[in-house]
């Protein structure tokens, strides 16, 4: 492109970072204990706030580095990955899961999940620790992203791009300090930033683009891969698409941020109108970028390449404007902030509520060090992000350990389904085995399907644990002993009933 950015560019790129820093360690003397920290439930926050933080988090710069691409080249089959079954998930967030989850008294599902079945530590170390993987690979995967963007935008080498270490950096101290009341107020710029730009990029690609006829050929089905009967056109399309909705469906009522984010929320009709509302802008900004992906995939001089970033970079080429160029770089590094800091602040959650609360009890719910051990994870985060070759891979696979094991009993601990430890253990052992022996056989095949593999694991851990479940009741003949939050609320009730009659 072979912008030539002044020093007034510059200036502002670093007082973007300074700005965000200084939001962030404004909140750090809010922060009083724990709960502050995890949680916010006895915090106020703004429904403007909250409306921010669910978008924020929704949104992340992979829907320009994973999900355009994948769209281009995929067709509708990855447009049902990135829209369709968004709008799926909406509906089960708003009237399935937060119902659910707005009285649990936790700071994590797995802690919920380990107190219905006697506080077993084992499954919640698990668990927590399936998450943190999946955590740590999405957090490796925004900073890489600033790291091609930065490569973009204004041609830096990877291995000497300062961008990535200056997010890396910025992520931590903010994260570290500030916890989610941080995060959350930085939510709010980063939001505004993203939702005003995104729209302007998408209106001026289709000014800058003279031809639109191979747009108009999508729209109008002349495009095979483009249809909708795209998706049974083979075997692997239709486990692709079952896959994709499975981990919509499961991955966002389970993940702790979107856990975090409902408890936030006093009431459940509240949290239903914000998260409504948070969604549906989310979905808007999802169908600008589809809008985007079908203008470019409709170009037919365009020939889609492999190499990370090259529709960003094909983009920028169009636009051929350094401030708008400039301004796509701040909406982008705000999208990969806005979730890459709910992932490190939910990374350090987990290891304080979760992990330590094993043999490392006495560094249980102790922030400062939950934070070493994150920043330490935070290196972890940014050698994989060094050293990622396929941005799609790194964002999918880490599905593949979280969803099979931890992410099938998590969400029917919500839907409050009561069974038999064993059954647990059992269904997720099976989940495991069965989405690694479908990932190496996908991978022996060289087929696209090897990062979907977690939908085959998911199946297989609900059928292990059906199976159990009525061999322990029906054969063993043993009662089920696990409490929900229902069982709790319910024996609270009559505790306070008894003692008002006695009074």
């Amino acid at each position: 492109m072979n912008f030539n950015f002044s020093t007034l560019d510059v200036f502002l790129i670093f007082a973007f970072f300074i700005f965000n820093c200084a939001v962030a360690f404004s909140t750090r003397s809010i922060v009083r204990d724990f709960d502050s920290y995890a949680s916010g439930q006895n915090e106020n926050y703004s429904d403007l706030s909250i409306i921010s933080s669910i978008i924020a988090l929704a949104c992340s710069a992979s829907m320009f580095f994973i999900g355009m691409p994948t769209m281009c080249k995929g067709g509708f089959t990855f447009i049902w990955m990135y829209f369709f079954t968004e709008v799926i998930c909406t509906l089960l967030i708003i009237f399935l899961y937060i119902p659910k989850i707005i009285n649990i008294d936790t700071y994590s599902l797995q802690e919920y999940t380990s107190r219905m079945y006697n506080d077993d530590k084992t499954i919640r170390f698990v668990f927590a620790f399936c998450e943190i993987v999946q955590r740590i690979g999405r957090f490796a995967a925004q900073i890489s992203i600033v790291g091609i963007l930065a490569q973009n935008v204004f041609e830096l080498r990877r291995p000497n791009n300062t961008f990535l270490y200056l997010l890396a950096a910025l992520l931590i101290l903010y994260s570290c300090f500030g916890g989610l009341k941080a995060v959350t107020h930085t939510d709010v710029i980063q939001s505004l930033i993203f939702l005003i730009i995104i729209p302007m990029i998408s209106l001026l690609l289709w000014y800058k683009t003279a031809d639109h006829s191979g747009f108009y050929n999508i729209l109008n089905g002349e495009v095979t891969k483009f249809k909708a009967s795209a998706v049974i056109s083979s075997k692997e399309n239709i486990l692709i698409a079952i896959s994709a909705l499975l981990n919509s469906a499961i991955g966002w009522g389970t993940r702790i941020t979107s856990f975090q984010r409902i408890r936030m929320c006093k009431t459940t009709k509240s949290a239903q109108k914000l998260w409504g509302i948070g969604m549906v802008i989310y979905l808007m900004v999802i169908a600008t970028i589809v809008f985007i992906s079908l203008q470019i995939a409709g170009l037919h001089e365009f020939n889609i390449g492999t190499k990370e970033g090259v529709i960003v970079k094909y983009m920028l080429k169009l636009i051929n404007n350094q401030t708008v160029a400039l301004l796509f770089f701040f909406a982008i590094v705000s999208l990969a902030t806005s979730t890459a800091d709910s992932e490190f602040n939910c990374i350090t959650v987990l290891l304080d509520n979760d992990i330590f609360i094993g043999k490392l009890k006495k560094w249980y719910r102790n922030k400062f060090a939950g934070n070493i051990v994150s920043t330490i994870i935070s290196f972890i985060a940014l050698f994989l992000s060094l050293n990622s070759k396929n941005l799609f891979a790194l964002y999918m696979s880490v599905s593949n350990v979280y969803l099979p094991i931890a992410g099938v009993p998590l969400l029917l601990s919500i839907l409050g389904f009561k069974t038999y430890l064993p059954a647990i253990k059992i269904g997720s052992a099976t989940g495991f085995i069965t989405t690694a022996i479908t990932y190496g056989v996908a991978k022996y095949i060289d087929s696209k399907f090897a990062e979907f593999s977690f939908g085959v694991g998911i199946f297989a851990n609900i059928a292990a644990m059906i199976l159990v479940h009525y061999y322990y009741k029906n054969v063993l003949k043993q009662k089920i002993t696990c409490v929900t939050q229902e069982d709790i609320d319910s024996i609270n009730a009559m505790r306070k009933n008894k003692i008002e009659d006695t009074w």
